[in-house]
């Protein structure tokens, strides 16, 4: 399978973690039963794949800006997204960031959220689960690390999970569009990381919460690779392309 990395983190920011982002998905994906070739595309530094090409999938990452920001990076990622929707040659999948521009771009809306921030690690409470997911959906958990939240779906999404805090915090379009609000690709230790780099940032009240949900469990890093590998497998020659708005 190949997949290319969308990575929406700054070098600098990389920096700050400590781990790039091609690591952090190289060892999720290795957790998954089949083999995942990643290429990376750094979108804030102006790299984006040329379409034709030969990907499977293209995976958009986080990142510290919003989607509805228009910086010119993010214009022409949002272009770019629209072109392989219509094409509907390749899956997409977004996390955090990418989750919130799929969903904006493709006729939903991503806001800076009311509730304030959304960090540490939450349980993720699922409506319903399509065939890709395993009989392990129950038992999951994930990272979070976010401002901004989906508010709107598209309306050809189909929601797939949400809380009170975050209502939409995973969708689908049919089998082509995959978003997902937490960070499934954080380990314990980089979520730690990224609490410890946010706590000067966030409420000290939220920071301790973060640091609380954290010591309650880990998250469930492998099921969501398989998850995304297995929703990146799922055929889709039978679907035709759901106008957006």
């Amino acid at each position: 399978m190949k997949i290319a990395l969308l990575n929406n983190i700054t070098p600098q920011e990389e920096q700050d973690v400590g781990v790039p982002q091609l690591d952090l998905f190289q060892a999720f994906f290795a957790q998954a039963l089949e083999p995942v070739n990643l290429s990376e595309y750094r979108v804030t530094e102006g790299e984006l794949p040329t379409l034709p090409n030969h990907y499977d999938a293209y995976l958009i990452s986080g990142s510290t800006s919003g989607a509805y920001e228009d910086k010119a990076w993010i214009l022409e990622l949002s272009r770019f997204v629209q072109r392989v929707y219509q094409t509907g040659q390749q899956k997409l999948v977004g996390i955090c960031f990418g989750h919130q521009l799929l969903a904006h771009v493709l006729g939903g809306e991503t806001q800076k959220s009311s509730r304030g921030w959304g960090l540490g690690r939450r349980e993720l409470h699922l409506s319903d689960t399509p065939h890709w997911m395993t009989s392990a959906a129950h038992a999951s958990a994930l990272y979070y690390a976010h401002q901004d939240q989906v508010v709107r779906l598209p309306e050809v999404a189909q929601c797939l999970a949400g809380s009170a805090f975050c209502p939409n915090e995973m969708f689908v379009i049919q089998d082509r569009v995959l978003g997902i609000q937490g960070h499934p690709e954080f380990s314990a230790e980089i979520a730690e990381k990224v609490v410890d780099v946010l706590s000067e940032q966030v409420p000290a009240e939220v920071a301790e919460a973060a640091e609380f949900s954290l010591a309650q469990g880990t998250a469930s890093g492998s099921l969501l690779s398989q998850w995304i590998v297995n929703f990146i497998d799922a055929k889709t020659e039978n679907y035709t392309t759901p106008k957006v708005a």
